[in-house]
């Protein structure tokens, strides 16, 4: 079986630099690669950016 799909998983953000690095040199070695850093961009899963959740609500 062959895999070319690698899940990059850490828990401490001062791993983000090394994570960007591992994943950009996977990636030119033809893997797919996939992780938060990588990834995620603060958007809701219905595609909406960063809206708060109450709108209409503030302190």
């Amino acid at each position: 079986m062959q895999r070319e799909a690698i899940f990059i998983s850490h828990a401490n953000p001062k791993d983000n630099i090394f994570t960007l690095w591992l994943g950009a040199k996977l990636t030119s070695l033809g893997y797919e690669v996939w992780a938060d850093v990588l990834r995620l961009q603060g958007q809701r899963p219905d595609g909406e950016n960063g809206s708060p959740l109450n709108p209409g609500r503030s302190k």
